[in-house]
């Protein structure tokens, strides 16, 4: 009788050992993903607060800001660039300018939204820009509609892109430019269903006056 006790003490004390393990275990690897998501919040919050600064010195006139803010972005709008004009003095044409246009609206700036949009979307509307003196928009989205025999029906498509607002014009035109999804996505600091959610708009708007969109 008191052998079977004595065994169902061991088992009990080794169950409880056990238990003590396990609870020390979850501690610590619960404790080490509660540690790891505060060290990504702080770097997400230290990274938004050091570009917030730049942006404010810049606004100050501190110049080794905006070298700062140069040399991050620089590299990747000469690359967004190229893909529009294969051409690497109008590359750098357009990204000196991007940079000039950063400056003059610098204040229009909102923080609480993405830099990268914001400097992205300033390149998209120098390219356009540029692209529209030289005649060439249209031939860069030959395949946006489909005329019926009417001069009136290309019209209309051309009046639907134009009123389009900017946001919803730069996706348009980064897909017709063979963008993916992602890819806008990630140049606009959106997410994958609101460029899309924007491009069926877009397209539905297109369809309404005759034309199509593939």
């Amino acid at each position: 009788m008191f052998g079977r006790s004595e065994n169902n003490f061991r088992i009990v004390k080794v169950q409880s050992w056990h238990f003590f393990v396990l609870l020390i275990v979850e501690y610590y690897v619960v404790g080490f993903f509660i540690h790891l998501t505060q060290i990504r919040v702080f770097i997400y919050y230290e990274y938004m607060e050091t570009e917030a600064e730049l942006i404010y010195k810049i606004i100050c006139g501190d110049e080794d800001a905006f070298m700062e803010i140069y040399n991050k972005y620089s590299k990747m709008l000469i690359s967004f660039v190229y893909r529009h004009t294969n051409s690497i003095d109008e590359t750098s044409d357009i990204v000196q300018e991007v940079f000039v246009r950063l400056l003059e609206n610098i204040r229009s700036y909102n923080p609480k939204g993405s830099f990268k949009s914001y400097i992205f979307t300033i390149a998209l509307n120098v390219v356009r820009d540029r692209k529209r003196k030289e005649s060439y928009e249209r031939k860069m989205m030959p395949k946006v509609y489909e005329s019926s025999t009417k001069d009136d029906g290309v019209n209309s498509i051309y009046e639907v892109i134009d009123s389009l607002d900017d946001y919803d014009k730069n996706i348009l035109l980064l897909r017709l430019d063979g963008y993916k999804i992602e890819e806008i996505a990630e140049i606009l600091g959106v997410s994958n269903r609101t460029v899309n959610r924007c491009l069926k708009k877009v397209i539905n708007k297109l369809k309404s006056k005759g034309g199509f969109y593939e």
